[in-house]
């Protein structure tokens, strides 16, 4: 007969009793992700994809692009994605638990020989 395993389920208020180490920790649905630090190479990606976005979003003051960002969903969900994007009327001074808009998530995922970019685009159409 098979035993469940018992997975530890975490909360947004329980990532500040993880060490920091250089990894990252991070949250979805109270699940805890833990991944290394990032290398040159992904951060290179990284970076490329944040110039390319803030060109027009910054420039137009439509929206702001930070890398990396926070997403918080309180109380079982915190993700921390390679890029961000968000609206442009939210000030730079807010802290990322007050930022509920979110246009644009990428996370740059790496292997041994080859990188994965996942978007997350909740908002449809941020043009309009």
């Amino acid at each position: 007969m098979a035993m469940p395993v018992m997975v530890p389920q975490y909360t947004v208020d329980d990532l500040n009793g993880f060490p920091e180490d250089g990894n990252r920790y991070e949250l979805l649905d109270g699940m805890l992700l833990v991944t290394s630090a990032p290398g040159g190479r992904h951060q290179i990606i990284a970076a490329r994809l944040i110039y390319y976005l803030s060109e027009p979003l910054v420039r137009s003051n439509l929206g702001k692009v930070t890398g990396p960002g926070v997403i918080v969903l309180r109380p079982r969900t915190q993700l921390e994605p390679d890029v961000l994007v968000f609206p442009g009327h939210i000030s730079a001074r807010t802290e990322w638990v007050d930022v509920s808009e979110h246009w644009l998530a990428v996370e740059v995922l790496r292997s041994r020989n080859e990188i994965t970019i996942v978007l997350w685009c909740p908002v449809p159409d941020i043009a309009t």
